[in-house]
């Protein structure tokens, strides 16, 4: 049997290390993303960051931009962390676009998975239908649409599972008449 005992450094004496970055690191410029859901609220946290010491800019800028909520009400400056902060000035983004992805997976994808989300997912039809749509209104219009490409594809698939059949039974011939 194993025990461990699981305590904090500090209990031991260790301190947290106080190894700043790298001067380059701290020199070089960032992208600072600020966001809330008011204005005021947004003001108050760009006074609240300027603030800061320039010497956690790398950390700041990467709690900003990859560990923060992105809100309605938006600024963003690029600064090195010697000079005053200069921020954009403030934007409300209208609601954000809901995209959805569609993943295979780890390989190669399956043959009938286009036909399964045409015939199955009401909401990826509509959708390859709106952007056909969308398309035929240009004013240099395709002769080809999505869903047209999608439907040849899902044929051209299905030939080309026939013909693998078709070979296989033709190769399993071949071995048994030796």
């Amino acid at each position: 049997m194993v025990q461990i005992i699981v305590d904090s450094a500090a209990s031991f004496g260790i301190a947290p290390s106080t190894k700043s970055h790298s001067s380059s690191a701290q020199m070089r410029p960032h992208l600072l993303v600020f966001s809330a859901n008011h204005p005021d609220s947004l003001r108050r946290s760009v006074m609240d960051y300027q603030q800061r010491s320039p010497s956690v800019l790398a950390d700041v800028a990467h709690t900003l931009g990859a560990r923060r909520e992105h809100l309605a009400h938006r600024a963003f400056c690029v600064t090195d962390g010697n000079t005053p902060l200069e921020i954009s000035p403030f934007a409300k983004v209208k609601s954000p676009p809901q995209i959805n992805f569609v993943f295979t997976g780890q390989g190669a994808q399956w043959t009938g998975m286009g036909k399964e989300l045409l015939e199955d997912f009401i909401g990826f039809r509509d959708d390859i239908k709106a952007m056909d749509k969308a398309l035929a209104q240009l004013p240099l219009s395709p002769s080809w649409t999505i869903e047209g490409i999608l439907q040849c594809l899902l044929l051209i698939s299905g030939w080309s599972l026939i013909l693998q059949y078709r070979r296989a039974i033709e190769a399993q011939r071949d071995q048994s008449s030796r």
